[in-house]
C-alpha cells in the first residue's frame, strides 16, 4: 500500500502526507479502510502504476492537474498547487474553495478519449473562473 493525500486547501501542504510503500495483510487493509471511512473527504484506491499530469489552456493560461486512476476505472484530476504558468495560481487559489467539496476535483471515466477529458476539464476551469 502507498498512501497519499491530495488536499484542495492550499494552506495545507499535501506532500507531507505522502508515505512510503507498506506491505500489509488483508486484515490490516480492512482495518485501515474502516478507519478511513470515518474521516471527511473522498477516499479512492488508485493504481500506483497509473498516475501523471494533465494540462489545459483557457484564455491563454495553462492550468495543470495531477492525474490518478482508480481501480474502478475513473481518472481523477486534481488542480496542481503551483502551476508552470503562475497566472493560474491566483485563480485556483482564490476560487477553488468556493466550489462544493465534491466539485473541487474532476472524476472522469478513464475510457473516454483524451480530447473528451480535456473538454470536460476546460468546462470545469471555466466554471472555476466564473465563480
Amino acid at each position: 500500500m502507498n498512501y497519499q493525500i491530495i488536499d484542495t486547501n492550499f494552506d495545507r501542504i499535501s506532500s507531507k502526507y505522502y508515505l512510503d510503500d507498506y506491505h500489509i495483510t488483508e486484515a490490516q487493509k480492512n482495518g485501515f479502510l474502516l478507519s478511513l471511512k470515518r474521516l471527511k473527504g473522498t477516499h479512492v484506491w488508485c493504481d500506483p502504476r497509473i498516475q501523471g499530469h494533465a494540462f489545459c489552456v483557457v484564455d491563454g493560461i495553462e492550468f495543470n492537474f495531477y492525474v490518478y486512476r482508480s481501480l474502478e476505472g475513473q481518472d481523477y484530476r486534481f488542480p496542481q498547487y503551483y502551476s508552470a504558468d503562475s497566472n493560474a495560481d491566483p485563480i485556483v487559489h482564490s476560487q477553488l474553495h468556493k466550489m462544493p467539496e465534491e466539485e473541487q476535483y474532476l472524476q472522469i471515466p478513464s475510457d473516454l478519449s483524451r480530447e473528451v477529458k480535456d473538454e470536460i476539464t476546460i468546462k470545469w476551469i471555466q466554471k472555476l473562473i466564473e465563480m
